[in-house]
């Protein structure tokens, strides 16, 4: 997965030309080919709907995690 850290654009293009990598394409924000955010979308609505006052970040691990 690429993205935008200097580091990534000053060696590792410079690398994949070199060793002949084949270079992807992938729509940008493609939510829907990212699983972790139906993930999290499903824990917000759980969270919300049966949990609407819990603020405390111990509480809401307990909670994420017996979901």
């Amino acid at each position: 997965m690429k993205d935008n850290v200097s580091v990534y654009k000053e060696v590792c293009i410079e690398a994949q030309k070199i060793i002949g990598c084949e270079i992807l394409t992938h729509p940008l924000n493609s939510l829907d080919l990212n699983p972790i955010e139906n993930i999290w979308a499903h824990i917000k609505y759980h969270l919300a709907k049966d949990y609407p006052f819990v603020t405390a970040q111990k509480e809401l691990k307990i909670i994420i995690t017996h979901m």
